[in-house]
């Protein structure tokens, strides 16, 4: 029985440290469309068509899930002078990636986002933001080997998707007030459990590389998607297998020691 308790401890423990270094699956959702817009560059002539986004995803909210990996490798220093995780494999290993996104309400309401692979960028203290903290996860991975963007969005009016970004800002009081959150430029082991704020920006159909006009949605929140039972009742049974079956050659050994 000592034999058979060590061996499934063995076997727990391996596939135990085989979960806890794996990607988690999170979801998202956010309130609905902030009444405002905002682009880049910023003058009147590019406001005035931002303003045009508004009406088109009023009462639109978004939700989704994605993965992260908290081991994701340093890739680059950010152009505010935080730190970018995650590149391509082989190349390294994916911060952000299989992002799936719905848009529900508005114009908008049955939109998609996709983005089978995007990045993080860490930013603790940064001058070029007041010597604030932001934490930004960014749909739009420019990591892509065949083209400069490798995630796919959708059309509305005039315009269409560029390029999705969720972030932390510190000093952002809405819905909730964010504190001085980061400590250094080390990539956080999860996302942050308080709520953050999402971002869509989105071009002109007819200027693709013209300015960009960025719709913001708050009270984003993500949670870890818990492990179902039966996933969990199925690697406990693979692992009791495996330390039976080693017990049981063990025993065959002992009782024919030539075979």
């Amino acid at each position: 029985m000592k034999g058979l308790i060590a061996a499934f401890g063995v076997s727990i423990g391996l596939v135990s440290g085989t979960i806890s270094a794996a990607p988690i699956l999170y979801s998202f959702t956010t309130g609905p469309a902030l009444p405002f817009a905002g682009s880049f560059p910023s003058n009147s002539t590019n406001q005035a068509v931002a303003n045009t986004l508004v009406p088109l995803f009023a009462g639109s909210s978004v939700s989704g899930t994605f993965l992260y990996d908290g081991a994701a490798t340093f890739n680059s220093t950010a152009s505010d002078g935080g730190s970018l995780y995650g590149v391509a494999p082989p190349a390294g290993v994916r911060s952000f990636y299989q992002f799936e996104a719905q848009l529900s309400g508005g114009t908008v309401s049955g939109s998609t986002i996709t983005d089978p692979g995007g990045f993080v960028v860490v930013s603790n203290d940064q001058p070029s933001l007041s010597g604030n903290d932001r934490l930004q996860y960014f749909v739009d991975s420019s990591f892509a080997a065949s083209a400069f963007r490798n995630s796919v969005g959708f059309t509305v009016g005039q315009f269409s998707f560029f390029n999705l970004r969720m972030f932390w800002f510190e000093g952002q009081s809405v819905p909730e007030f964010i504190p001085d959150f980061l400590n250094d430029q080390s990539l956080p082991g999860a996302p942050p459990s308080f709520h953050g704020r999402l971002a869509i920006d989105m071009v002109q159909t007819t200027n693709p590389s013209g300015p960009q006009y960025v719709l913001f949605f708050d009270s984003l929140r993500v949670t870890a998607v818990p492990v179902s039972e039966p996933g969990a009742l199925a690697l406990f049974l693979v692992g009791l297998g495996a330390a039976a079956s080693k017990l049981k050659r063990r025993r065959r050994l002992a009782d024919n020691p030539g075979a």
